[in-house]
């Protein structure tokens, strides 16, 4: 007797407890799906208030619901990662929703701007030929209306209507579509509203005749026009002036880049040198005539040297020689380069910086430094960089384009 007594308490908790275990609702989401379940109205879904809401458990991506929250008249709005929307009836049990039931797009907003700011209040709705959605907007809201639940593959116009002063004004979109595939995305829209006023209303004949003509408009005060004029002029010729001083202070930089570009740099005139001949006003002297003294010429004793046509005359040792000019080597530091003060000057070689390189020669023995020339200095076909490099007599030195050889 007392066994059986036992058992049937036993009995009697296990049901109760069994009963309490399933008077919350359990939500099974899909597998490795994350979401979230708030309670609304069936009527007021989509303008719900999802404050109050209940997260997915991380691990079997389940929402569970207390019995207490649930009401019969009531609706559970359940909200994917993916902005798409389930709903089911707010009853306790266990209930499976596969990726099918998401068939609205949750959250839809639309921001509605006029010159640029959101709206500071009105009321708005979401309608197509069968649903209508409305939300309110609040000063906190930015001139952003939101709307749950919505039906995707709908054609939707977004309606505003709102305060303009004490006129009460309406805005019309163009039809939106809502799909379930832009919910990924975030369904978004935005509208502008247009700034024209509607024109005032015609005043009847009795005010017109009573309204005083208007005072004559009063001169803007300001600075006068030549004042303005004048102004821009300076600024202007300010503008100009420190970009020629611009120039001025960076012509080596800019000339290089000119050169890299492959612009030939016209040289400047040497001030020093001459720009015509120099006229002699000495008048000639006549020329005398040859008178010999005896009728047949006195022979020449001992040999004759002969001038040959085209023999040029021995080049002084040491030297370097190129194809169009030869330049001779004593002791002491020479630069060559392109500008006119150079001890090697090169008026008309382009490839040439205006201090191209520095030559030392003492003692029969030369060296070459590279001045930091665009072009570059070689010497028998290796770049020369670094500190001075000595040259060995037979050298082919070359400085941009140009080339000579170390002669003795």
């Amino acid at each position: 007797m007392r066994r059986t007594y036992l058992f049937l308490c036993a009995s009697a908790l296990s049901l109760a407890l069994s009963a309490c275990a399933i008077a919350d609702l359990v939500i099974q989401l899909p597998p490795n799906t994350a979401g979230v379940a708030w309670i609304a109205t069936s009527k007021d879904l989509a303008n719900s208030d999802p404050s109050s809401e209940w997260q997915s458990d991380p691990k079997t991506f389940a929402i569970t619901i207390p019995d207490d929250k649930l009401a019969s008249e009531k609706v559970v709005a359940v909200v994917s990662e993916a902005n798409t929307m389930a709903t089911l009836p707010a009853k306790s049990g266990k209930v499976g929703l596969k990726a099918a039931d998401f068939k609205l797009v949750a959250k839809v907003q639309v921001k509605f701007e006029d010159a640029g700011e959101g709206i500071s209040s009105g009321s708005a709705t979401l309608s197509s030929k069968s649903k209508k959605f409305e939300s309110l907007i609040g000063s906190q809201d930015g001139g952003e209306a939101t709307f749950w639940g919505v039906e995707p593959n709908s054609a939707y116009t977004a309606t505003l209507k709102y305060k303009d002063g004490d006129q009460t004004k309406e805005f019309t979109s163009p039809a939106i579509g809502v799909s379930l595939e832009q919910a990924k995305n975030g369904a978004w829209f935005g509208f502008r509203l247009s700034d024209r006023k509607p024109a005032p209303k015609e005043a009847s004949k009795d005010a017109q005749k009573k309204k005083k003509p208007a005072a004559p408009a009063k001169p803007e005060a300001g600075a006068p026009k030549w004042f303005t004029y004048l102004l821009g002029l300076v600024l202007g010729l300010g503008v100009i002036y420190t970009f020629y001083r611009l120039v001025l202070a960076n012509r080596d930089a800019i000339d290089k880049r000119l050169s890299q570009m492959g612009v030939a740099i016209p040289t400047d005139p040497d001030p020093n040198a001459q720009t015509s001949a120099t006229i002699d006003p000495t008048v000639p002297k006549p020329v005398q005539p040859i008178i010999l003294g005896d009728a047949d010429p006195t022979p020449l004793t001992g040999p004759v040297a002969v001038p040959i046509q085209g023999m040029q005359q021995t080049a002084p040792d040491p030297r370097l020689t190129g194809t169009k000019s030869m330049f001779s080597l004593y002791n002491g530091s020479f630069v060559v380069g392109r500008d006119a003060t150079a001890d090697f000057p090169l008026a008309d070689e382009s490839s040439l910086s205006r201090r191209h390189a520095q030559l030392d020669f003492l003692h029969g023995r030369l060296t070459v430094t590279d001045l930091g020339s665009t072009n570059g200095t070689y010497l028998n076909g290796q770049k020369v960089e670094g500190g001075p490099t000595e040259v060995p007599v037979g050298s082919v030195l070359q400085f941009g384009a140009v080339q000579f050889r170390y002669e003795e």
